[in-house]
């Protein structure tokens, strides 16, 4: 290379330097991890050459639209197109940018209150859009909306779960001003049916208790997120005081969540040991342990095919160790992690993956899921409600409680 373009390098790469400095101020957590304490002065290298290059066309690109497209475009508009497009080149669904209102709005259904239907959507392995939840006394609810449909379009527009973009806009869809109305298409046993659902004030819960007959507890899990932790440690509690001789931990449509959320639980579930450890691509290791000791009963899982993410943790833990019994059908099959990164200048965020994470036993149930120990399907007619659970109207539940009513007379 000659002198003066390794001096236009330098000067490139100074350039680029101060500009990702700069961008990364705003960035929380990236900002940390930058420290100078002295310069060195040393030739560029290649690779550093060839990043330069490719910053210099996405510059390009840049200049030219807005310079020579034919109308005026919004700079910031094409920014986010590009951090979008970035995102997106993954192939990840998991990984994506968020704008500061995207980012207002996830915080606001975490907390548990908020104008919508009330339905809890989730992006199926096969492109489909599902309703895994319709809240109690929710609008949607109350319209007809079931557990188990799959949503085919919002207002008319045509929606699948191909991807986070897709799945962000339907949640986006489904929220608005309250007393406000959206029409929700459903696939339904191979029929299309159409619901106009009044939005309204929803609020989420996302623990249900009851103790069935035979004298077993029973608690359902929707995400470990919002109330969960108290609300599971409430209903733990009362079950306990009321000496139930079993417990079934129902994870069925529980599409994950929050790792603590879900090692706070693991805590009251299992002795003290590991519960899950999580790689990076560097083959670092972070590991997570139960502490405070395990509830001394017989357990049983439910679990099926939209228990994910948190959900296989929690499961896989309990599986590993010996101490429940996993019935249902297999996990979705999501062993990968999402670190979330708010920028601080605006508010925006960025979910990434960035681990992978492997059960007590080392097992990754990524794109596998876990298998449970007895596997069942439910029956055609079969009505699984978390709120009044009837093993009569509930073939997996069913089958938990015969294992455990097994347990108990041994």
């Amino acid at each position: 290379m000659s002198q003066k373009n390794q001096n236009r390098a330098l000067i490139a790469l100074a350039l680029c330097v101060a500009l990702c400095l700069a961008a990364l101020m705003g960035a929380g957590v990236l900002a940390l991890n930058i420290t100078r304490t002295h310069s060195v002065s040393r030739p560029i290298t290649q690779a550093e050459i060839d990043e330069l290059d490719r910053y210099a066309r996405l510059n390009e690109v840049y200049e030219m639209i807005t310079n020579d497209y034919y109308i005026d475009v919004d700079a910031d508009q094409l920014i986010l197109g590009a951090i979008d497009g970035m995102t997106a080149s993954l192939n990840d669904p998991y990984t994506y940018y968020q704008t500061p209102e995207d980012v207002e709005e996830e915080q606001t259904y975490e907390e548990g209150v908020y104008y919508g239907i009330g339905v809890q959507l989730l992006a199926g392995s096969d492109d489909k859009l599902y309703v895994t939840r319709a809240y109690a006394n929710s609008p949607a609810r109350r319209a007809g909306i079931r557990s188990g449909d799959i949503v085919t379009a919002i207002a008319g527009e045509t929606l699948t779960g191909s991807s986070a973009e897709q799945l962000n806009r339907a949640v986006d869809m489904i929220r608005g001003e309250q007393y406000t109305g959206v029409d929700v298409t459903v696939l339904r046993g191979g029929e299309e049916l159409t619901f106009n659902v009044t939005r309204d004030t929803v609020t989420i819960n996302r623990v249900e208790y009851s103790v069935l007959e035979g004298n077993i507890g029973y608690i359902a899990i929707y995400e470990f997120m919002g109330d969960d932790v108290a609300g599971f440690n409430e209903a733990l509690d009362v079950l306990l005081k009321q000496k139930v001789s079993a417990l079934v931990i129902d994870l069925r449509d529980n599409p994950g969540g929050l790792l603590g959320d879900v090692l706070d639980i693991a805590d009251r579930l299992l002795d003290e040991g590991l519960v899950v450890y999580m790689e990076n691509r560097h083959g670092e290791r972070q590991s997570f342990y139960s502490e405070k000791g395990g509830v001394d009963l017989p357990m049983a899982v439910l679990v099926n095919g939209f228990s994910a993410s948190a959900s296989e943790v929690l499961t896989g833990a309990l599986q590993d160790y010996g101490v429940a019994e996993v019935v249902g059908e297999t996990t979705f099959g999501k062993g990968i992690v999402q670190t979330i990164t708010t920028f601080g200048g605006d508010g925006a965020g960025l979910h990434m993956t960035t681990e992978s994470y492997y059960t007590p036993n080392g097992r990754s149930i990524h794109g596998t899921g876990i298998e449970p120990d007895v596997v069942i399907a439910p029956e055609e007619d079969d009505e699984i409600n978390a709120e009044q659970p009837d093993p009569a109207k509930d073939a997996q539940l069913r089958k938990a409680v015969e294992l455990l009513t097994e347990k108990i007379e041994k």
